[in-house]
């Protein structure tokens, strides 16, 4: 039996340091929150604001993973 070649690498976007799974994403998302949920009223701000920069700097961020110019 003849052995099929490897398929070459994908080329385009670079999804290496994208998450691979998306629900275990979601769920490291919920374990965060819930810890932050356990702090004190006055630290929760500043939690809840370093997830915010997070995400706004995954959206704001090319299809090459790179962080757009403003």
């Amino acid at each position: 039996m003849e052995s099929l070649p490897n398929p070459a690498p994908p080329t385009g976007v670079d999804t290496s340091s994208r998450e691979a799974d998306p629900v275990s994403d979601g769920m490291d998302l919920v374990s965060r929150l819930e810890v932050i949920e356990a702090q004190p009223l006055s630290v929760r701000a500043d939690a809840y604001g370093s997830i915010h920069d997070e995400f706004s700097a995954r959206l704001d961020a090319d299809v090459t993973g790179r962080a757009s110019r403003s």
